[in-house]
């Protein structure tokens, strides 16, 4: 299946309906945004929005629904490691015990096979 073609179009539709609120509010012909301002803003859009549609489609189609909204309970982990990473915040006991309770929660509902069993 052509993945880019539903990401394009679900793009596409969202820009339709959200233009004319953001030309009304933003005003953007009265903006001066500089080079690198732009460059970023196309960066992300490339990056972190169409491809992410694409890989998104993908994995629906490969792994279903269910699996791939697993992805959620991660994002609590991320931002974790990121505070601890970048901002030096301290990691309490409960974060590794919400570590072991996300991991075996995604574990449960994947369905890995545990070594031994069928």
């Amino acid at each position: 299946m052509r993945y880019h073609i539903l990401a394009t179009g679900q793009m596409v539709g969202a820009s339709a309906l959200i233009a004319p609120l953001a030309i009304a509010v933003d005003k953007p012909w009265t903006l001066s945004p500089d080079p690198p301002a732009v460059l970023s803003l196309v960066l992300l859009a490339v990056t972190n929005t169409a491809l992410a549609y694409v890989l998104y489609y993908h994995l629906l189609a490969r792994i279903g629904a269910t699996r791939l909204s697993l992805v959620t309970y991660i994002i609590p982990l991320s931002g974790v490691f990121w505070g601890f990473l970048v901002l030096n915040e301290r990691l309490h006991w409960t974060a590794f015990l919400a570590l072991g309770m996300i991991l075996a929660s995604v574990a449960t509902v994947s369905e890995w096979k545990v070594k031994g069993r069928k």
